[in-house]
This record gives structure tokens, C-alpha cells and sequence, in this order.
């Protein structure tokens, strides 16, 4: 199968508040790019709206990022989730996180089994 991802993604343990229906449910994201990241879902409706807002607080940071996506792919609890649209600002500071971060993926252990 061909690899269809324009950015690299990068291994992180990030709590992210997925808002539906105008609350906010708590997910987990296991990685991260510039175009998305997979999660894992603790509870939430059984909605599927066709987008959605997250808000992201990255290590470190005192203000959030906001960013609308939506399910590419389900699996489980597990959901793959591509961003949509982001500010230009927001999108500058994931990009500089993302290539200042070191490579984590060891120090996180096994991602979850859902």
C-alpha cells in the first residue's frame, strides 16, 4: 500500500478536548503531524458530525491551538483524525513543536490496545 502522508508524524502522549455538540470530550492522541493525529476516544456520543473543533495544548505552552477536523478512519476507540482547517499562527507553532520535539516513541511505551 502506498503511503499517502504529506508530514511525518511524531509520537506524543497529548490529552486534547474533541468538542460535539458543543461540549468537550476528552481524547488522548498518540501522534501527531501538521496534517492530523490518531487518538484514542474515552467517551463521547454516538454522533459523527461531519467536523469538528479540537483544542490542543501543547507541552509547555500556555495558550491552546484550535483546529477543525474530522474522522478519516475508525477503528474501535481508536480514531484517525485529519485537520481541516487551522489559523496560519496556530499552524506555525505546531510546526515549531513538532521539529523541536525529540523522538519519543521509546519513551512512551506500547501505544494502548482499544
Amino acid at each position: 500500500m502506498t503511503e499517502r502522508r504529506k508530514n511525518q508524524r511524531q509520537p506524543m502522549d497529548l490529552f486534547f478536548n474533541k468538542y460535539l455538540d458543543g461540549f468537550p470530550f476528552l481524547g488522548r492522541a498518540v501522534d501527531l503531524s501538521l496534517d492530523g493525529l490518531l487518538s484514542v476516544a474515552y467517551t463521547e456520543p454516538e454522533i459523527d458530525p461531519a467536523s469538528f473543533p479540537l483544542e490542543l495544548r501543547l507541552p509547555g505552552q500556555t495558550q491552546s491551538l484550535w483546529v477543525w477536523g474530522r474522522v478519516a478512519r475508525r477503528s474501535g476507540r481508536q480514531h484517525a483524525i485529519q485537520f481541516l482547517r487551522m489559523s496560519p499562527r496556530d499552524r506555525r507553532r505546531l510546526k515549531a513543536h513538532l521539529e523541536s520535539a525529540p523522538d519519543t516513541a521509546a519513551d512512551l511505551g506500547p501505544r494502548p490496545v482499544v
